[in-house]
């Protein structure tokens, strides 16, 4: 098993680049996290994986970046985006926000257990990007597992025989706790 803290991280010296693709109009979550309340956006996954600023902010606190003014430089949003997602983070119990030692006007984001629990699906979903996005140049970020020193290579395996699961390995049944579950058939 690999946490957040079993992982080191190499800067690469290029930016990545994106391929030339056919260009096809971008569409974008069309919830509007302006109006949704922390509620609404701690039980919705698609605030973490399909916003692109919510995802973002995620991987750069756990990369380490930790402030206002570091996250709106590293990551390159406005100002106002960036206070919203924040707000709504530390709303839903994804970030905690403290006052920063240093200076009390300035406040600093850490992680809660719950975002540590988003770990596996975010290097999921960037292991996934460095393979399929068309890019012209390696990934920015090379991802190393501390125990070992080994590139990281994530898999999702059964806790119990430690199988790699694919989908056809993995069958579904309907919790019987759960009132008006959709059948998995």
């Amino acid at each position: 098993e690999v946490t957040l803290r079993d992982i080191d991280y190499e800067a690469m010296p290029s930016p990545r680049r994106r391929a030339a693709v056919p260009m096809a109009r971008a569409k974008r979550w069309t919830g509007s996290k302006a109006v949704m309340d922390a509620d609404e956006a701690g039980q919705n996954i698609a605030f973490i994986t399909a916003d692109r600023w919510t995802h973002l902010i995620l991987s750069a606190v756990f990369l380490g970046c930790r402030s206002f003014d570091r996250m709106e430089r590293e990551i390159g949003i406005s100002t106002n985006i960036l206070a919203q997602r924040l707000a709504l983070l530390v709303e839903s119990g994804f970030l905690e926000k403290k006052r920063a030692p240093a200076d009390a006007r300035r406040y600093v984001y850490s992680l809660t257990p719950r975002s540590r629990d988003v770990f596996p699906l975010t290097i999921s979903l960037v292991q996934w990007a460095d393979e399929w996005m068309p890019v012209t140049s390696p990934p920015p970020i090379v991802r190393y597992h501390r125990a070992c020193g080994a590139r990281l290579h994530a898999r999702v395996i059964c806790s119990h025989c430690n199988g790699e699961l694919m989908p056809r390995a993995v069958s579904f049944q309907q919790n019987e706790h759960t009132p008006n579950a959709p059948s998995a058939h």
